[in-house]
């Protein structure tokens, strides 16, 4: 399941899961972190948060670069899984 898929599914289970008892709870968690593959403890603060991230705003992925191409590409290094600037 993708980011945006996870999202969106995050932005529907939130209002079943505030309004329901403690034993409905425990399922819809249980579900949703079968079909996220979150863990428990992330899920719960997931489904906690005052304001849920909408399912269109994805940001960029980490590893991107920032610079436009060709602009800063020749200076930048990768060494031991850390980004340099020379």
């Amino acid at each position: 399941m993708n980011y945006q898929a996870r999202r969106e599914l995050l932005i529907r289970i939130i209002p079943r899961y505030r309004e329901a008892d403690r034993n409905r709870k425990r399922t819809i968690l249980d579900e949703f972190v079968s079909s996220t593959g979150y863990s428990g403890k992330y899920a719960i603060r997931l489904l906690y948060l005052k304001n849920p991230p909408l399912a269109k705003e994805i940001k960029e992925t980490p590893g991107t670069l920032l610079w436009p191409s060709g602009s800063r590409n020749n200076q930048i290094g990768l060494v031991s899984n850390k980004l340099y600037c020379f």
